[in-house]
């Protein structure tokens, strides 16, 4: 059974909506960690660091085959 044009649309700009939405949370629950005075680990490059209110980071480990794209996952709400 095929999918009806207007509905693939439809879950592709929810889709697109969750994402942006999902996107806006992180960056304001990380500015909301260092501004509070808490540290956050987060991926830079090739590597995992802690970055600390002031700025300063620590790496924690250096990725490999960092260049592995996982599988496309699909979320239902």
């Amino acid at each position: 059974m095929r999918i009806a044009n207007r509905t693939r649309k439809s879950d592709e700009q929810q889709r697109k909506i969750i994402e942006r939405v999902a996107k806006v949370a992180s960056n304001n629950a990380s500015k909301n960690a260092l501004n509070n005075g808490r540290s956050i680990t987060i991926q830079q490059g090739e590597a995992i660091v802690k970055v600390h209110p002031d700025g300063s980071y620590d790496v924690i480990r250096k990725l490999e085959n960092s260049s592995v794209i996982p599988e496309k996952r699909r979320y239902h709400l």
